[in-house]
């Protein structure tokens, strides 16, 4: 999907021109997806040739109208696009609350649940949100999909919070790359983020396509969490009365032995808490100390490698990780990941965040990147090719240091430099090339 892609003549959902571009393009992604299930084992209750896109409208119509109190034949039909003959479709048009029914019990939540009637995470204000920051090619989208886009935005924040991001995708997946994640705005959302079952009385926002039982379900749970929480009163009540009655014998006690004599000192209340705090202000200096010392431990030490500025702080985004006896500024074994120029551009001054890593810059090949196996050997030619080429657009921006206010500017600048003098001048439209191919691009030239 485009969604998280640079190139502004996105503008599609699927890459391709428009048209039967468009449908091969999922028509293959479907069909690869179909293979490496069938050899993973998975039973899908037909043949790999039997399957195509064709079995996705298939599968949700026969679906829709199995389900016992769920919508009619003629309002899934509709929803489908199938035909219901020239009379009826000339007298029975699809309305929304039957087209709203059919797509609800198309996500397959239960219809005997009152969370049948579930609100999607959504906002309260859409307006305030700063979608070019957010999203480069948002004012490259249509303006239909620009609807849909503060539901999706919610929902991947939502799921982020859950955990369920991290369940489903690679660490190294491109959108936890993006500026919603690496900049941290999906922290900064998501308390204007808001759910809830049938209506949401902060955002107006009200359930459609419900059938009647299951507003009456919605009824009923009402019903019952108000019993419940009368039943949890009622019982909180009793229990504070009896320890109120049981805590005056008890108060009675303490009061009498308030003041016992050790030697010739009250061992009182106040004595202990003042024992405890003499204790414990040594072993809070200690650790004062310790902080300050990793706070401010610096590159001086550690082997150099290819662009690190040994007077740099190192892992000055507070990422570390301690292995081998030592602070690190990437995990045990981590693998530098295959990006495109613009994305280790980002890795390189920035680090991840999300991902824990420190900036790419601070890496040192032999010191961070270890291993004898042949995998570990090119991750590490890997990482050099890549330092290379950022080495190159970094010196291109001369002795401007690179922030996250000029970073977008920083890697434009010297990114055209570098393609008009690899490609020459007429092929300054080489959008966002993989590092490795700059790379070998420079060997060809004789550059490095």
């Amino acid at each position: 999907m485009h969604l998280t892609e640079d190139e502004t003549t996105a503008t599609h959902v699927f890459q391709g021109e428009s048209g039967k571009a468009q449908t091969d393009k999922f028509y293959k992604n479907l069909k690869n997806s179909i293979s490496s299930l069938i050899s993973d084992g998975v039973a899908l209750g037909a043949t790999e040739s039997e399957l195509g896109t064709h079995s996705i409208r298939k599968l949700a119509d026969t679906f829709a109208v199995n389900q016992p109190g769920g919508p009619s034949v003629d309002c899934v039909k509709m929803r489908a696009g199938h035909s219901n003959g020239k009379v009826q479709d000339c007298y029975a048009k699809a309305d929304k609350a039957g087209d709203c029914f059919v797509g609800r019990v198309l996500t397959m939540m239960s219809m005997t649940n009152a969370d049948f009637a579930l609100l999607p995470p959504h906002f309260d204000d859409d307006g305030s949100i700063g979608w070019n920051d957010i999203c480069q090619l948002y004012s490259k989208f249509d303006e239909k999909f620009k609807l849909v886009m503060p539901y999706l935005l919610a929902t991947l924040i939502y799921h982020e919070e859950k955990g369920n991001l991290a369940t489903l995708l690679d660490a190294d997946h491109p959108i936890f790359m993006q500026n919603i994640f690496r900049r941290q705005y999906h922290k900064t959302l998501l308390p204007y983020i808001h759910l809830g079952v049938n209506v949401n009385s902060q955002t107006s926002m009200r359930a459609t396509g419900l059938s009647p039982h299951v507003v009456t379900l919605i009824r009923l749970k009402e019903v019952e969490k108000s019993l419940e929480l009368q039943s949890s009163q009622i019982e909180n009540l009793h229990k504070a009365e009896v320890n109120i009655l049981e805590g005056i014998p008890k108060k009675v006690a303490d009061a009498v032995d308030d003041l016992v004599k050790l030697g010739d000192r009250d061992l009182s209340q106040q004595y202990m808490f003042n024992r405890l705090d003499s204790l414990m202000d040594p072993l809070v200096d200690r650790m004062a100390r310790i902080e300050s010392t990793l706070d401010n431990r610096s590159a001086e030490g550690i082997p150099e490698e290819v662009g690190t500025n040994r007077n740099e702080t190192w892992g000055s985004n507070g990422h570390y990780h301690f292995w081998n006896g030592m602070f690190h500024v990437v995990p045990l074994n981590y693998k530098v990941p295959s990006y495109r120029s613009y994305e280790h551009w980002k890795l390189w001054h920035f680090g991840a965040l999300s991902m824990e890593i420190g900036p790419h810059k601070y890496i040192k090949p032999r010191y961070d990147l270890i291993g004898k196996l042949p995998r570990d050997k090119l991750n590490r030619v890997s990482f050099c090719k890549i330092a290379k080429v950022m080495n190159i657009l970094t010196q291109s921006w001369g002795d401007r240091s690179v922030t996250e206010a000029n970073c977008d500017d920083a890697f434009a600048y010297g990114y055209d430099r570098l393609i008009k003098q690899l490609y020459g001048a007429n092929n300054s439209n080489k959008i966002d090339i993989n590092c490795k191919t700059l790379f070998n691009r420079l060997r060809k030239n004789n550059i490095c």
